[in-house]
């Protein structure tokens, strides 16, 4: 009896280490012509993963930066066919954003992919803590040809396409640098397994106003190359280097930032343009290691460009209209109406704007966070009505006595009230 149990153990063992050798081999040679068949696409594609600064937040969609990118790669480079994928998903953390492009490649192919993260974590990291070498194992077990090939036949019990439904949309502060550091360096490596397995390059990039040292020092170990954008954006923010908190020194500050948009969290379409520029022009810089071959940045896109006419207005218009829709009764409407009221200030409708952010701030029972608090506050500074702001700081207090973005505002107008 023992060496029949033996028999089958040492028999089920040998079949097991044969199916992940074999799916092992097969998926080399599968990914060998991928390879071979992207080469000799015309089609390079680019996919762009993040939060909220990925998707476009301050513009509509045809504005944000991937999409200015994929402008800028076609117009520079006659008779090459560039297509610049937009996933960015507003509030999403570094590894709700590492499933999006799990979920992408199991249909999807890219031979680029663009990455801006790190922030958004603080919920996840909670919840990561002490959890890492679990985390690893698992990550390990679901890596394995094997596992993958059972999930695959009982119906992929446990894949999952969506974002965790206990993540909240908006960033926070920064947790313990330790931990911090241990769950971006995790996904943070997922995802450059994930792009090699799918013979994609990678490359990380930092936010506009702030370069992430865990992503940089990650690139640099892995010799993946990270754009760092932040001094670029320099000359935008020179004022504001100075310690200068009244309210008409941060007036100024606003006003020489014309890349802000009204959050002062993210770009406008003026920003995202530099974006896509200075992205543009490190991808011409990195060529070699992307296996492209691109011309010099002299196309860029003109201002003009940007709501050049009443169809264009009014499909971006309605396109975030039905986005407010979709999202009522959900933590996406505060967001939804805040970008239609972006959207409203770009083309000139002040009013609407100033509903959109009203409508934004009160569904989201005053929630303190400088994406849905500045807009409003910002639109009353911006036309000199002081008074109004500084009672409007008093009613959102009211609402929420812990809004510490209105406090601020509060401060500056009531240290400054000309």
């Amino acid at each position: 009896m023992k060496k029949l149990i033996k028999s089958i153990v040492f028999v089920l063992v040998y079949s097991f280490i044969l199916l992940e050798l074999g799916l092992f081999v097969s998926g080399k040679l599968l990914l060998w012509q991928r390879r071979e068949k992207m080469r000799k696409q015309a089609n390079t594609q680019f996919v762009c993963i993040g939060d909220s600064h990925t998707f476009g937040v301050g513009t509509s969609a045809p504005y944000a930066y991937p999409k200015q990118l994929e402008k800028l790669m076609n117009s520079n480079n006659p008779g090459k066919k560039f297509s610049v994928i937009n996933l960015g998903v507003p509030g999403s953390s570094t590894g709700a954003q590492s499933i999006v492009l799990q979920s992408f490649f199991e249909n999807h192919k890219a031979d680029i992919v663009l990455w801006l993260t790190g922030r958004n974590n603080t919920d996840d990291i909670k919840l990561w803590k002490d959890r890492t070498l679990i985390r690893q194992i698992t990550s390990f077990l679901n890596d394995l040809k094997s596992v993958k090939f059972f999930m695959l036949a009982f119906g992929r019990f446990s894949k999952e396409n969506t974002l965790p439904k206990t993540h909240k949309p908006f960033g926070a502060s920064q947790p313990y640098a330790d931990l911090y550091a241990k769950y971006l360096g995790f996904y943070l490596e997922t995802v450059r397994r994930l792009c090699e397995a799918n013979g994609a390059k990678l490359i990380l990039l930092s936010y506009y106003d702030s370069t992430d040292p865990v992503v940089k020092e990650f690139a640099n170990k892995h010799h993946i190359p990270f754009f760092d954008f932040t001094d670029a954006f320099l000359s935008f923010f020179r004022d504001t280097i100075e310690k200068d908190f009244t309210l008409s020194a941060l007036m100024k500050k606003r006003e020489a930032a014309r890349h802000i948009s009204p959050d002062n969290s993210h770009m406008n379409r003026l920003g995202y343009k530099f974006y896509s520029e200075c992205l543009y022009e490190n991808i011409f810089l990195s060529q070699k290691y992307l296996d492209l071959r691109l011309n010099p940045l002299l196309q860029k896109v003109k201002d003009a460009d940007f709501y050049s006419d009443r169809l264009e207005i009014e499909k971006c218009v309605r396109s975030q209209q039905e986005r407010v829709e979709q999202s009522k009764g959900t933590w996406h409407y505060a967001f939804e109406q805040i970008q239609l009221g972006h959207i409203y200030s770009e083309i000139g409708r002040d009013e609407s704007a100033k509903q959109c952010f009203m409508e934004g701030l009160v569904s989201s029972n005053y929630d303190d966070n400088n994406m849905l608090v500045s807009p409003i506050i910002t639109w009353h500074l911006k036309r000199g009505r002081n008074k109004e702001a500084l009672q409007l700081c008093d009613d959102i207090i009211f609402h929420n006595p812990e809004n510490s973005i209105a406090k601020t505002y509060q401060e500056m107008l009531s240290a400054d009230p000309a």
